[in-house]
């Protein structure tokens, strides 16, 4: 395992747990709508308007309702 990935729910914040070339463990935070989550293992880098898709949040606000 390389990465883990931990999704909060009730606000727009994700943390990746990531592996560096020691073996150690790295936590690398993003926030807010704005932010796009970079997946390294994967390749891929994922927006967070993606990842909470359809999350209905209060207006000016990064947390649902």
């Amino acid at each position: 395992m390389q990465e883990y990935v931990l999704i909060e729910q009730n606000e727009a914040q994700v943390d990746v747990l990531r592996r560096n070339e020691e073996g150690l463990w790295v936590l690398e935070g993003y926030a807010g709508l704005e932010a796009s989550v970079d997946f390294k293992s994967l390749g891929v880098t994922i927006p967070m308007t993606g990842i909470y898709h359809k999350v209905e949040f209060e207006t000016g606000s990064d947390q649902p309702k």
